[in-house]
């Protein structure tokens, strides 16, 4: 398997494989979860709901799921997008507990204004 080219977008796996077991899927997700706020988490993981899933009993909201061949030049080809753009969120993972209950990505959120989500799932889908 060849990588993109740099600054290319990943190739998006349009059907993930079946389910191994009940939120755990064979294909890693690139995820991006927003909070009413303006915070954004973008992140990928292999363990489905088991990972995403603490942020929505955050108040979080799942705004995008993707199936990637390489998830994490996914994530951080979304991340580098939105850098350019965006402040961090959090300048430390203390200050990210309400989101991310103590887990890590805090450096993974940016603040991004509600009104600017539309253009951030088109730019994630694309």
């Amino acid at each position: 398997m060849s990588l993109p080219a740099i600054g290319q977008m990943p190739k998006q796996i349009r059907i993930p494989r079946p389910v191994v077991r009940p939120g755990n899927w064979r294909d890693p997700q690139r995820y991006v979860v927003g909070w009413p706020d303006g915070v954004v988490k973008v992140g990928c993981t292999d363990r489905g709901r088991a990972r995403w899933g603490s942020f929505l009993n955050r108040g979080g909201v799942l705004l995008d799921i993707s199936y990637f061949a390489i998830p994490a030049y996914a994530e951080v080809w979304l991340q580098e997008q939105l850098a350019k753009k965006y402040p961090l969120a959090f300048d430390s993972k203390e200050e990210s507990r309400p989101y991310l209950g103590g887990k890590g990505g805090y450096s993974e959120c940016y603040r991004i204004p509600v009104s600017e989500w539309p253009a951030l799932l088109e730019l994630a889908r694309s």
